[in-house]
């Protein structure tokens, strides 16, 4: 853990804006790290059908629009650091701790995205790991399974649209009407597999030899395989120190927050693109000044 690497620009977190905000910086030649603990991509990896990027008139689905992302950013050099942000710390410089090494940057971009969030009435017996999910990325290929899917808004009935054609799904939500786009709505309501319980409360989450039964306040009981769950989403930035190193930072313009991060409730790739394009335009023209600066001084001396 004492090797300590010196880089101009890191990114956490290889999403749609993470990546965008390296492929900006690798070609105005600015040397950046980009680390991810998990899978290149971001949340277009859950993603069905992303209908309204521009330049896909016909939709693309999540897992192609990543892909597309990660080739082009491979294809002028881009490299990405699978290792996870432990801690961040200011001391002269941004310290970056990852769980294989110190990275030390003169900026850093925050892109670690959001983390799902679970109901509070599942019992700590339950073995939340094989049957629990926030993210529906490794179970996309799952078969004949019952899944109750927890929520009732865009992501819900996308995860479900995902899930519906090899498995039986329940999609329960409190409010007693869907929270998704109108197109959500018809495109899972046309299909058998997926049934929409409106106005349902969860009472309770039991797991009972190697079933998951879900007691809900109108004595309604669901048994399922599999549960996900879409009830909302909080930012991912368990590893950033103390406040008063952003308010140090931030003026600085040495850190920057971008995508789902910040646009929480605003999850779009589009906003994420143009959010990574930003920042990294805005460290181009610090750097470019800093480097002009250099050069007067080198040439006066």
């Amino acid at each position: 853990m004492s090797t300590i690497l010196k880089t101009e620009v890191l990114i956490i977190g290889a999403g749609p804006s993470g990546i965008s905000a390296a492929i900006q910086l690798k070609r105005n030649k600015i040397k950046t790290i980009i680390l991810e603990q998990s899978k290149p991509g971001g949340l277009m990896l859950n993603a069905n059908l992303i209908e309204n990027y521009p330049g896909f008139p016909n939709g693309i689905k999540g897992v192609d629009l990543a892909n597309l992302f990660l080739k082009q950013y491979k294809d002028i050099g881009g490299v990405i650091d699978f290792e996870k942000a432990l801690k961040v710390n200011f001391n002269q410089s941004i310290n970056i701790l990852t769980n294989k090494r110190i990275i030390q940057t003169e900026y850093l971009i925050v892109a670690s995205g959001t983390t799902g969030i679970k109901l509070p009435v599942i019992l700590d017996s339950v073995d939340t790991r094989r049957r629990f999910f926030t993210e529906i990325d490794i179970i996309k290929g799952v078969s004949k399974k019952r899944i109750i899917i927890l929520g009732s808004g865009d992501c819900a009935f996308d995860y479900a649209l995902s899930l519906a054609p090899r498995n039986r799904i329940w999609i329960v939500g409190r409010s007693k009407r869907y929270k998704c786009l109108d197109l959500l709505y018809e495109k899972a309501s046309r299909i058998k597999g997926i049934k929409y319980l409106p106005d349902t409360t969860v009472e309770d989450i039991q797991q009972k030899n190697n079933e998951i039964i879900v007691t809900c306040t109108d004595k309604r009981i669901l048994v399922a395989d599999l549960l996900v769950f879409a009830i909302g989403r909080k930012p991912n930035l368990e590893f950033m120190g103390k406040k008063n190193m952003e308010e140090n930072l931030i003026p600085k313009d040495m850190i920057y927050y971008i995508g789902d991060v910040t646009n929480s409730s605003n999850r779009q790739v589009s906003i994420c693109v143009g959010n990574g394009v930003l920042a990294a335009v805005k460290i181009s023209e610090i750097l470019r000044k800093k480097w002009k600066s250099l050069q007067k001084l080198e040439e006066k001396i």
